[in-house]
């Protein structure tokens, strides 16, 4: 009986070992890294072994593509939570566990197989035979896989940094949760334990998981096209019709910007394929797979709530039968469920639907149905976007690029074969119809939840929709051709977007980032463009202050000095802080009263969010406190700094974005006051001056 499998994981648990030795003694981490990576995904190969052996999913071992990764990210996760739990969240005890589970599941299949061989001979393949018998079979996914790989490789190599300010913010919580002995919050946890997990793992630094790892991993979309394939014919057919997924721009500039979403993303396209698997192999595994892998994804982002509406109404569908027969005491359990849902959810969350449902009902009644809200609207973020004008289209290019709208046209020229979709496909069609709510509809009754985010869902659920319809048709001649040009013109685009998007930060800026790193001291204060906060917070690692439109233009030195003076007071009065805490506390107690005693929800979130203001108004002062009466010599040097760099990127086409970065501002003016400003640094692109005590 070949024990090939728990050789593999030996071997690669010695090299995790030794890596880690190796690390800590020298520094040299790329032994960790290499054994890290390859433990991670054996984690996901024994599971998805063990899982094919106890009949839990299919034998089809082609669903290692999901499955693998899938129960790689789970299990690293539930391993790094129950660390954190246990107050052992090192990284010696992470590789000990994934070691472990490793070795423990290797020769508990191993066991399994000694066992059933009295009656059965079970072949176990070997990991690289199999690898190399599954490319010469499925040379098409090889080719996927590589392809992905080249795309996904320029986008890296034409913007060295991360593109947003969004993947930043989650670095720099992931460097807090590192330090504390705490959980986070948990409605948004799943990233930050993952990353610190696979950072403790393999000492792959944070940044070059969010730079390089995670956004490879949005392959999913393309992995389950491939495992519609044998609906396809043609290679040819199974090719295009998979890259039709990662068409869109919207979805590759989005996987390129790590955060909690990201992992909805990911995992979007593998749920629907679970949910459409359950339907048509009648497998309730799959379907519960599905709906604990929503729910759990509940963690990372609340756009999860598609797939969970979606996991709901196909759990119906599943079991229609069953209803049908049993209708009464269905519906008393669906009631009873509600009513649980209600008692025992979060008042918050509540709150929040409910005030947003009535300041939506307020703004009809005042404005009307707003029919084109491209061009300005607020979302849930409290962020104001918009698309004014002819820009409406490039809105529209982005989020569908090119592909998707062409074949979408082919397909309704030709409505021979537009039949009607097999029912398996109900998951697909549900969640694109909520993600086509959330983003056309719902907006134009004047009810704004992240439109603009929901896109990469929509085209998630619409490509194997085409794709389904897609098989009707004859690959040949003019619409070949058109489908070759539209997704080839679609990822370039993308490709192109990734250059230009080059706002947070420039080449020139993270020079000047290492500068304030190395020549200023670590409690110094920058005053600056608000798009600057990235690399001041993360790469220079120093406080950004003040983003106040004064300092900038018609400036003033007794106004300038002043403002200083109340970013970086020289000595504080303790009486008069103690006072003003006391004041606070005495607030807290009445809002929390008042909290408790709340019966309309709309009030409960209302006096919650004042609690949240006065915490961190408690928060400030007890800092101040501890600063008291400090004596001159230690009150932080004040940098101002500006960027050119900010108005040579796509965004220099969004008015907000020029206004809050102070296009045009008035910086020689520092130099004309020399008595208050020094010029100590210049790139030709960023300048720093340094106010004088």
């Amino acid at each position: 009986m070949r024990s090939d499998l728990l050789l593999v994981n030996l071997l690669v648990s010695a090299g995790l070992l030794v890596g880690a030795v190796v690390e800590r003694i020298t520094g040299f981490a790329v032994v960790q890294n290499v054994f890290g990576l390859a433990a991670f995904i054996l984690l996901g190969f024994n599971l998805a072994t063990l899982a094919r052996f106890k009949s839990i999913v299919s034998s089809d071992t082609n669903e290692n593509i999901i499955f693998v990764p899938l129960f790689s990210v789970l299990a690293v996760t539930v391993l790094g939570a129950l660390a954190r739990l246990a107050h052992l969240d090192k990284p010696y005890v992470l590789i000990a566990a994934v070691v472990t589970v490793n070795l423990a599941v290797a020769f508990f299949l191993l066991r399994l197989d000694k066992q059933k061989a009295r009656t059965k001979k079970i072949d176990w393949p070997n990991m690289a035979r199999h690898t190399v018998e599954f490319i010469a079979v499925h040379r098409t996914v090889l080719w996927l896989l590589v392809g992905f790989g080249v795309l996904m490789s320029l986008h890296f190599l034409t913007y060295r940094f991360i593109p947003e300010a969004d993947s930043y913010r989650q670095l720099m919580a992931v460097s807090q949760y590192q330090a504390s002995s705490s959980l986070p919050d948990p409605s948004r946890s799943f990233l930050l334990i993952l990353t610190s997990a696979i950072n403790y793992l393999t000492a792959i630094s944070p940044y070059a998981l969010f730079k390089f790892v995670f956004p490879l991993l949005g392959f999913s979309y393309i992995a389950t096209a491939f495992l519609l394939s044998p609906l396809l014919k043609h290679k040819f057919s199974l090719g295009w019709c998979a890259l039709l997924a990662i068409s869109a721009p919207v979805v590759i500039e989005e996987l390129l910007v790590t955060r909690p979403q990201t992992l909805v993303m990911v995992f979007f396209p593998i749920t629907l394929y679970l949910l459409y698997t359950a339907l048509k192999r009648r497998s309730s595994n799959y379907l519960f797979i599905a709906l604990a892998l929503s729910l759990t994804l509940l963690l990372s982002h609340e756009t999860a709530w598609l797939l969970v509406i979606t996991g709901a109404v196909t759990l119906l569908v599943f079991y229609r039968e069953w209803i049908k027969s049993r209708w009464l005491p269905f519906t008393f359990w669906a009631i009873l469920a509600l009513l649980a849902v209600t008692l025992f959810a979060p008042p918050r969350i509540l709150a929040k639907l409910l005030s947003q449902f009535i300041e939506a009902k307020n703004a009809l009644a005042a404005h009307g149905v707003d029919w084109w809200f491209i061009g300005s609207y607020t979302n849930v973020d409290q962020n104001r976007v918009g698309w004014p004008g002819i820009s409406a289209l490039y809105y529209y290019a982005y989020n569908l690029g090119l592909a998707l709208p062409v074949l979408s046209v082919v397909l309704l020229a030709k409505r021979r074969v537009l039949e009607r979709l097999d029912i398996a496909y109900a998951p697909y069609v549900i969640s694109g119809g909520l993600a086509f709510a959330i983003a056309e509809i719902l907006p134009r009754f004047r009810v704004y939840f992240l439109p603009d985010r929901v896109w990469p869902f929509m085209v998630a659920s619409l490509a194997p929709i085409l794709v389904y319809y897609c098989i009707r048709l004859e690959w040949k001649g003019w619409l070949r051709r058109l489908v070759i040009i539209s997704v080839t013109v679609s990822l370039a685009a993308s490709l192109g977007l990734s250059a230009l998007k080059q706002g947070r930060v420039s080449k020139s800026e993270y020079q000047a980032a290492s500068w304030l790193a190395n020549n200023s001291g670590q409690s110094s204060l920058v005053v600056s463009q608000s798009g600057n906060g990235v690399f001041i917070r993360y790469f220079a690692e120093r406080k950004l202050v003040s983003s106040d439109r004064r300092f900038f233009y018609d400036q003033d030195s007794q106004e300038i000095r002043a403002l200083i003076g109340k970013i970086r007071p020289v000595s504080y009065n303790r009486a008069e802080l103690e006072h003003q805490r006391l004041a606070i506390h005495k607030k807290m107690r009445s809002a929390l009263n008042e909290y408790e005693l709340a019966e309309d929800p709309v009030v409960a979130e209302r006096f919650y969010l004042r609690l949240a203001d006065l915490k961190r108004g408690i928060d400030r002062l007890g800092m101040l406190i501890e600063q008291t009466k400090r004596p001159l010599s230690s009150v932080p040097d004040v940098y101002i700094l500006y960027s050119l760099d900010k108005f040579n990127t796509i965004y220099r086409y969004r008015a907000w974005w020029m206004d809050q970065n102070f296009y045009r501002a008035e910086t020689e003016w520092f130099d004309t006051h020399p008595e208050l400003f020094s010029q100590v640094y210049d790139n030709g692109q960023v300048r720093i001056w340094k106010y004088k005590k």
